[in-house]
């Protein structure tokens, strides 16, 4: 059965086609254009599971996992370290969080726990602004006569540094402007002296149409047939006379 009355519905392969077919595929036409979003329904009742109830029951269903594996751990005497996952479920059921001025108070017993703590901060940091100057001071003195020579030395390799860094970028940009100039002077085919010799079309080099050209040497007597060849034409009259 022929398929000729049909209409193409699908445009041809292999080949560029400048005006589109209005006519479309049903499979190239949008489909599936709505989101289906998944809802939470209670089997028994079929109504919608309250979002909070549903967060709070699979945080308490991770809160378990979590201690499970925390008695896990412990019954095989692994340390056990306590993940923030862990931490930030217990904050989320407990409800139990610190504010701003507990937290400041517990810092302070901390750093008033620890060794070198002093009630009067701006004594502390007098004395070790004192004692940093002091050694400053100490080191400078006993390292003037030995750095002044390696500064000098230090000054002149920066010196001739710059130097060199200088000379090859001058040179790259010589170099990038001559290849500018060269471009610009040989890109434009209107502006070069040398006549532009025109393409051959492929047609010429096919069979039926193939001429000999003016150009060919005399030299060049290659025949594409063994009987009508030079090498033959020799060796018949070498050998058969």
């Amino acid at each position: 059965m022929t398929t000729a009355h049909r209409p193409t519905l699908e445009s041809k392969r292999g080949k560029d086609i400048t005006i589109a077919n209005t006519i479309q595929h049903g499979r190239s036409q949008p489909a599936h254009k709505q989101l289906k979003l998944r809802q939470s329904y209670l089997r028994n009742k079929g109504t919608r599971v309250d979002a909070e109830a549903a967060r709070t029951k699979v945080e308490q269903l991770k809160w378990e996992l979590v201690n499970q594996e925390k008695s896990h751990y412990l019954k095989e005497g692994r340390v056990w370290q306590e993940d923030r996952f862990a931490q930030k479920t217990q904050l989320a059921l407990t409800g139990s969080e610190e504010n701003y001025e507990a937290k400041r108070r517990k810092v302070e017993e901390e750093f008033k726990a620890a060794d070198g703590y002093q009630d009067s901060p701006k004594v502390f940091e007098y004395e070790s602004s004192t004692e940093s100057e002091d050694e400053d001071e100490d080191e400078e003195s006993g390292d003037e006569e030995s750095g002044d020579e390696d500064e000098d030395d230090t000054l002149a390799l920066l010196r001739e540094l710059e130097k060199i860094k200088a000379e090859k970028l001058q040179a790259k940009m010589l170099a990038e402007q001559e290849e500018q100039r060269v471009k610009a002077l040989t890109s434009n085919p209107l502006l070069v002296a040398e006549e532009a010799k025109p393409k051959s079309s492929w047609r010429l080099n096919t069979v039926f149409n193939a001429k000999q050209s003016a150009k060919t040497d005399g030299h060049d007597k290659y025949v594409n047939d063994m009987l009508r060849s030079d090498f033959h034409r020799k060796f018949m009259d070498r050998y058969t006379k």
